[in-house]
């Protein structure tokens, strides 16, 4: 569970990457109509994970 007040401006242009917006809700999941007026100051930068395949060599599984 995210414990922060979760955004729900859609037209905000940093919506994309403000973790406020993307968060997984929980079930008691408290939301706020924060809106963008020349900048947020609940902007909460969020990074999307990237997974990638790790090869392992032969001496890693020695």
């Amino acid at each position: 569970m995210a414990d922060i007040s979760k955004c729900t401006d859609e037209k905000c242009p940093f919506n994309d990457t403000c973790y406020r917006f993307n968060v997984i809700p929980d079930d008691f999941q408290c939301y706020a109509d924060f809106k963008y007026d020349k900048g947020c100051e609940y902007f909460l930068k969020y990074e999307k994970l990237k997974f990638f395949k790790v090869e392992k060599s032969k001496t890693d599984l020695d």
